[in-house]
Order: C-alpha cells, then sequence, then structure tokens
C-alpha cells in the first residue's frame, strides 16, 4: 500500500511540475503580446530538415516555440534569439541538410487559423547563424536548389515541397493580368515550361518588376542557370500550380513570399 502511494505522489508531483512549467510559458507569451492590435503577429515553426540527397523524403521533422514580432517585422522585446540559435545551430551543423523556414502572419485578436498568407525560406548549411538570428525577418541569405519535374512523387503537396517545383526552363511566357470575376485583377501571370514540356504557372502580387522575359531563353542552354529577381517596396507572393502530365492529376502548389531585391534562382 505504501508503494502505490508513493507513485500515486511522484505522478501528481511530475503532473504538478508540467502543469506549472506550461503556465509559465504561456503567460510568459502572453505578456509580449503587443498593446496594438494593429500590430501583426508572426508564428514562426522550423517545419522540415532532408538530406540534399532526396529532398523528396524528410529526414527530420524539428519542432520551433512561437516568437512574436511586430508590424514591422521586429521581434518584440522580451523574446530572446537564444532559442531561435540553439534550434537552428543543430541542423546546420549537419553538412547535408536543408532546412525550411515557415512564417505565417496572423490577427493577434483572432485565432490560429485567421493567419492569411506565408513565407518560406531554404537554409542551407552555408547560411550564417547571425544571418537568420537578426532581430528583423528580412534574412540575407537565401538558397534553392531544384531537381527535375520527373523526380516528383505522386501526390498533392505543398510548402515542404517548395524546392521540388522547378526544372530545366526552356520558355517563359510574358507577364499577363489575371481575369476574375468579370474583370482584370491587379494579379499576373507567367508560365513557365520545363525542358520535358511541363509547365508552371506563377501568380505574382504586388509591386514587383520580372527580369526576364520570352526572348531571354531562346537558343539558350537548358543547363545554364536563369534568374527570376522579384523587387518592390512590398512583399511579392508567389503561387506555383505544377501538372506533371494531363492524366495524372499530379500537381504541386507553393507559396512564396520575397522581399525587395531577393532572387529566385531556377534552374
Amino acid at each position: 500500500m505504501g508503494v502505490f502511494l508513493h507513485r500515486i505522489y511522484l505522478y501528481l508531483l511530475l503532473w504538478f511540475n508540467y502543469t506549472l512549467e506550461f503556465l509559465i510559458m504561456a503567460s510568459f507569451l502572453l505578456s509580449t503580446l503587443p498593446d496594438d492590435p494593429r500590430d501583426c503577429v508572426l508564428q514562426l515553426w522550423l517545419l522540415h530538415a532532408w538530406k540534399s540527397g532526396d529532398p523528396t523524403i524528410p529526414d527530420q521533422f524539428f519542432a520551433f516555440s512561437t516568437l512574436w514580432v511586430d508590424a514591422s517585422g521586429n521581434f518584440i522585446e522580451g523574446i530572446s534569439h537564444r532559442l531561435f540559435a540553439e534550434a537552428l545551430s543543430g541542423c546546420l551543423n549537419i553538412g547535408s541538410v536543408y532546412v525550411i523556414l515557415e512564417f505565417a502572419m496572423c490577427d493577434p485578436q483572432a485565432s490560429f487559423r485567421a493567419c492569411n498568407f506565408h513565407r518560406y525560406l531554404v537554409i542551407t548549411p552555408a547560411t550564417k547563424l547571425e544571418d537568420v538570428t537578426a532581430s528583423s525577418i528580412g534574412f540575407t541569405t537565401k538558397s534553392f536548389q531544384f531537381t527535375e519535374f520527373n523526380s516528383l512523387p505522386a501526390g498533392s503537396y505543398c510548402c515542404p515541397y517548395l524546392t521540388d517545383v522547378v526544372g530545366r526552363l526552356v520558355s517563359i511566357s510574358q507577364p499577363e493580368y489575371v481575369e476574375a470575376k468579370g474583370g482584370i485583377t491587379t494579379i499576373q501571370k507567367v508560365t513557365i515550361k520545363d525542358h520535358i514540356g511541363t509547365s508552371l504557372c506563377i501568380w505574382m502580387w504586388g509591386s514587383f518588376s520580372l527580369i526576364l522575359d520570352a526572348r531571354t531563353l531562346v537558343d539558350r542552354d537548358p543547363n545554364d542557370s536563369v534568374v527570376l529577381a522579384f523587387g518592390g517596396l512590398i512583399m511579392t507572393q508567389l503561387r506555383g500550380v505544377v501538372n506533371r502530365s494531363s492524366t495524372s492529376g499530379t500537381r504541386v502548389v507553393v507559396n512564396l513570399l520575397i522581399h525587395e531585391a531577393d532572387a529566385l534562382k531556377l534552374r
């Protein structure tokens, strides 16, 4: 009977410790919320890391704590960057691991489901940790690795497979405005084709400049690198849908937000 009561005591003590730790953390996070309801809250997760040899198979899953930032993208005082640095250091020390970060801008007065857009970054082993832990989300180091369309597995994918959506380019259409609900929108669309005829349609929001036209890809070596540079005073969002073939129905949907003067390199 004494052993049984002792075990009950230990279980209750353990439960109390976990509950107390949770309440302290929740109180700390809530205390950092901005007073101004116009400020936005940024949820930050470390989503996936995988070996570069086969990026279609996630190697590990990394959980990450929530960080709060204001509408300007600056971390709110009281949140240390140390946890962020420690979370990344274990990944960046592995030579062939790629890490994807997801950002979701949310309304601080609404629920988690009110997040309305995302931003994705791929951080390679060459990324300097000080660039990642800067006090602004305008990271300076980005790298994207692309594979061929036909290497994509069957199924539909979103964010973790951002690096798999573009193969070797052979043509790109002129930007054109998208029609919706009987009118012309401010969204522009371009269509990119790879060397096996697969198309990638990209929709672009905001102020941007597309440093590439159809003539750029005429008579070029398909193994050459092509850079699509997007710039503007506001972020540019790219949304792509890839149809690998007309019969399989396979498609890849990606969303990407790019800061001014960042470049997306397509192979």
